[in-house]
């Protein structure tokens, strides 16, 4: 599934014990949010539970069902990992129709 041309970017900001985001919510809307996690890699399906608002068990279900893609390659494993001291920029697709670039700074 090709990613749309304008896709939402989030920024995450590594913090002692803590993650956080700010987004651009539409052309005047943006907020933060902010993630307490410890200073280990964080499981992806936490991630986005947090940043859809949905719980960690309908986010393996899907990761479960190959419905989530990062930069393109599907990911099955609900454990994967995802390590927030490193900088990288990520492209991810959530369900079907869910696109998402994730900045980590």
């Amino acid at each position: 599934r090709q990613a749309p041309q304008e896709i939402q970017e989030i920024r995450l900001e590594r913090a002692p014990n803590v993650l956080r985001a700010r987004f651009q919510a539409g052309p005047h809307l943006s907020g933060t949010k902010a993630f307490a996690c410890g200073p280990n890699p964080v499981k992806w399906s936490a991630i986005l539970a947090w940043l859809e608002g949905l719980s960690i068990s309908e986010v393996e279900r899907v990761i479960k069902q190959r419905g989530f893609e990062i930069n393109g390659q599907i990911v099955e494993n609900p454990t994967a990992r995802l390590d927030p001291d490193l900088p990288a920029t990520y492209e991810l697709r959530f369900g079907k129709k869910k696109f998402l670039r994730l900045v980590i700074e």
